[in-house]
């Protein structure tokens, strides 16, 4: 059901809106009432609704100020505004206002239903389009670990240009951006397929602890990506053996398994490309 909130001054045309059409059975619910702007505006903020029908002259705040209000503050608000005005120059300021339709007095019950009609069309439209969107955005999260791993697999394998480096370092948020970089392997033949990725878990974990690298499958083995910002290269090979190390003792503690782990030599990053498995 869409909510809908009627805005009028005078009791007798809101529960004449409210009471002759059957909303329900159009897809909306009248989800409350309010006798001006000010008070429409009160429970706005409380229950925001799909649509609101407005009068436009009213006491405390009318009908255009409140619509400009929800235009500013709840754009999504689909506004229809009642009037006797029905010449250009009112259905312009309506526009600048964010007014998605008027209606004329006095009101007619076909008036209604035709105006209903048509927002139900186009808010059923507005909704699977947001669906369709939600779709694509849920295709390309599950899509992004692949394609992740892809481009890290494309710089063990070929050698890409600096500016898609970058992009797809940014895209991916990866962490292979600092003064030195190298690679380290750990060979995981023969291990049951269920513990490789639990083994791919714990790495992971512990790069993201320390903030450095980035852990994939290739070739039935991990390859670990590290990029670490320190202008001494002793301090970084140190910190690389603390982490495998550390990877190592906890791969054997809670999984039971002894690793192999390789690392290759420190390169300065703008080396990057050219880098890995040949060292």
């Amino acid at each position: 059901m869409y909510k809908l909130i009627i805005v009028d001054d005078e009791e007798e045309v809101r529960h004449g809106i409210i009471n002759n059409i059957d909303w329900r059975s159009y897809g909306f619910e009248i989800i409350n009432e309010a006798e001006n702007g000010q008070e429409a505006l009160d429970i706005i903020e409380e229950n925001i609704p799909d649509v609101l029908i407005t009068d436009i002259c009213m006491p405390l705040m009318n009908g255009l100020e409140l619509t400009a209000l929800i235009n500013e503050n709840f754009p999504t608000i689909k506004i229809v505004v009642i009037t006797g005005f029905d010449d250009f120059s009112f259905a312009q300021k309506a526009i600048k206002y964010g007014v998605t339709d008027y209606i004329l007095k006095p009101i007619l019950p076909d008036d209604i239903y035709e105006l209903i009609k048509k927002l139900k069309i186009r808010l059923d439209q507005e909704v699977q389009e947001k669906e369709d969107i939600n779709k694509l955005q849920k295709h390309y999260s599950d899509s992004l670990p692949i394609l992740r791993d892809s481009f890290l697999t494309s710089l063990i394998l070929g050698n890409p240009d600096s500016t898609t480096i970058l992009e797809r370092t940014t895209l991916f948020n990866l962490r292979i951006t600092g003064s030195f970089f190298t690679s380290a392997v750990i060979n995981i033949t023969g291990i049951a397929e269920l513990k490789k990725f639990a083994v791919l878990t714990v790495v992971k974990e512990i790069l993201e602890k320390h903030n450095v690298g980035e852990a994939f499958f290739y070739d039935n083995m991990i390859v670990i990506l590290f990029a670490i910002n320190n202008s001494n290269q002793n301090i970084v090979r140190n910190k690389l053996f603390s982490l495998l190390g550390e990877i190592w003792q906890t791969v054997e503690k809670f999984l039971k398994i002894t690793i192999t782990i390789g690392l290759g030599s420190i390169q300065d990053s703008k080396n990057l490309i050219n880098l890995l498995f040949q060292h």
